[in-house]
């Protein structure tokens, strides 16, 4: 096809006295800006998927962010590109466990296309989605949108068409035709990315050019810990002078088999960089014999419960049992009960200091709680436990302390995110239990 002549060139400019100052409007206060490109970055299999899928949830439903949960957060569309994970068995399930409205939720395929030979036979085709010459067709999509609020693309280098992701001039060519297209729609426009497998700071470690880090208005850095805590790390923010990260757990709630994250709005002192340049890299049998160390301290704990729990943190079974092997563990089973595992020093201990079976199953009433008056638990009938009143007695009946102990523990945890005063109220209850048990002052 033959392009059309130019006949004219002209610079467009623009004084400054003319331009309006306005404030930067936020789809995550402080760490997200709509109208802008942000990236998070980091290594495979660390949880980058599942944050992009919790935002997009919460954008669905209107749901708060987790470090601003007094923050109002309208309710909007969502647009989401992914080149890895299948809709039907992946994403749409995550989005459920996630009570996202996935009728605000719409996914970008392929790209269809209709050829004609010189004998005027037509083909219909398919081609994969190229940000480098769809963008118009995204923000058609985008306009179709009653609100379109956010648009995910996972990962980006799936759909760079032929655009060299190691030659800057071609990235940041690229990147910026697509941050014109969040400012020009008012949304906010997160690419996911990965990490080279290197030492130094964040900025040089994203995979491609390091036009992808400077393109962006605020890039992090997601990281897992060796407790399968995963952070969310800042590398830049050119529009915030908030620098504090945060982390989140991957758990399995409610009786679903899908994680969903669980925040903890508890701001993370530590950059990237600090993270990055850590003088020893972990390998993931070290992750792997860590976080069994950790999740075993309480006491001895059921192998399938250990197993469902280290899936969630992103631990391969094979790695797991790897750890086992070197910690010197030797899984033991009593009369009918489950195969446990226990750390050497602590198999031999009174089942009164067994741990707690996960929250979420003593819910549905299938499991028994441990202590010396342990019985089952005895959910109402719509199968839930009552919640624990911080004016009602210190131990329930059929509770041990060590038990009722550990109990509100965990319920800390699963409600640390959407009610951080009542998870106070619970650890507070937790550490009384615990002093008088052990004879110290009750300071609580």
């Amino acid at each position: 096809m033959h392009e059309p002549e130019i006949i004219r060139t002209e610079l467009i400019t623009t004084r400054l006295s003319d331009v309006e100052p306005e404030p930067v409007e936020w789809l995550w206060p402080e760490r997200f800006a709509i109208g802008k490109l942000s990236i998070i970055v980091g290594d495979p299999d660390v949880g980058k998927s599942f944050l992009t899928l919790d935002m997009a949830a919460r954008v669905s439903t209107g749901t708060p962010w987790p470090d601003c949960l007094h923050v109002p957060n309208p309710p909007g569309d969502v647009i989401l590109a992914s080149g890895e994970d299948d809709l039907p068995d992946t994403i749409r399930p995550r989005l459920d466990a996630a009570h996202a409205d996935c009728r605000r939720i719409t996914a970008l395929g392929d790209v269809s296309f209709t050829t004609c030979d010189e004998q005027g036979n037509t083909e219909p085709l398919l081609r994969t989605l190229d940000l480098s010459r769809d963008l118009p067709r995204i923000e058609e999509k985008i306009e179709q949108c009653a609100d379109c609020r956010l648009v995910v693309i996972d990962p980006v280098s799936c759909f760079m068409g032929g655009t060299d992701s190691h030659k800057n001039a071609e990235v940041r060519a690229l990147l910026g035709a697509l941050a014109s297209l969040a400012a020009r729609k008012r949304v906010a426009i997160v690419c996911v990315s990965h990490f080279r497998k290197q030492d130094g700071p964040a900025k040089y470690r994203i995979l491609g050019s390091l036009a992808f880090c400077a393109a962006a208005r605020a890039v992090w850095y997601v990281t897992a810990q060796p407790d399968g805590t995963r952070l969310m790390l800042l590398v830049k923010n050119n529009l915030s002078e908030l620098r504090d990260g945060l982390s989140y757990t991957l758990r399995c709630l409610d009786g679903n088999r899908i994680p969903t994250l669980d925040w903890d709005p508890t701001p993370v002192h530590m950059t990237a960089d600090e993270a990055c340049t850590a003088p020893e890299r972990r390998t993931d049998r070290d992750n792997a014999r860590d976080w069994l160390q950790a999740a075993l301290a309480g006491g001895p704990r059921p192998v399938n419960e250990l197993k469902a729990e280290s899936q969630c943190a992103g631990i391969a079974w094979r790695t797991l049992k790897r750890a086992l092997k070197e910690l010197g563990i030797k899984p033991r089973k009593a009369g009918r009960g489950p195969w446990t595992w226990g750390l050497p020093d602590e198999e031999c201990q009174p089942e009164s200091v067994a741990p707690l079976a996960p929250f979420e199953e003593c819910q549905r009433g299938t499991l028994q709680h441990a202590g010396p008056e342990s019985e089952e638990c005895q959910p109402n009938e719509a199968g839930e436990l009552a919640p624990f009143d911080p004016a009602g007695p210190a131990i329930p009946d059929g509770w041990g302390p060590l038990a009722w102990a550990g109990e509100l523990e965990r319920k800390a945890g699963l409600c640390a995110s959407t009610n951080p005063e009542l998870a106070a109220q619970y650890r507070a209850q937790a550490a009384s239990i615990r002093a008088r048990m052990n004879g110290e002052p009750d300071d609580a």
